[in-house]
């Protein structure tokens, strides 16, 4: 007769794993440049690629922007624990261009909520604590 299976103690790692780590945040910005009239197509928008210390950097057709227009934006974040919303205006204080026919432009705030702003900071910033804290458990980082 065999000897009776022993279960395993469970990794360590993997209880340190939480419900909703794998839940990402849903970054949309939607704009109308003042200075030109542009205005994103309806159902369109554009996502975030930095968050600036005031302002943001995002992607956007290359004749959309110019260096100094003046943007109203709405950057709505989907998926965390509620829908956040932040709407802003800014200037274009620079611009890096993508390919023919994209560019980057880095937006700073000069009419913002500071409350709304520091929210959507500390959201990102939780949510990449969150991100390290699971590599590190299964990495041993």
């Amino acid at each position: 007769m065999s000897a009776p299976l022993k279960r395993n103690k469970p990794d360590s790692s993997a209880a340190s794993i939480r419900e909703g780590d794998f839940n990402s945040l849903e970054a949309r910005i939607t704009f109308r440049n003042r200075t030109s009239d542009y205005t994103i197509a309806e159902g369109k928008y554009q996502i975030p690629r930095e968050l600036l210390e005031k302002g943001l950097a995002f992607d956007v057709p290359r004749k959309a922007c110019a260096l100094g227009h003046v943007l109203n934006l709405e950057l709505t974040i989907v998926g965390a624990d509620k829908k956040t919303k932040l709407v802003a205006a800014g200037r274009v204080t620079e611009i890096e261009l993508i390919d023919d026919e994209t560019q980057t432009v880095y937006v700073e705030f000069f009419q913002v909520s500071e409350d709304d702003w520091k929210e959507i900071k500390v959201l990102y910033a939780s949510k990449q604590r969150e991100t390290l804290r699971l590599l590190k458990s299964m990495r041993g980082f």
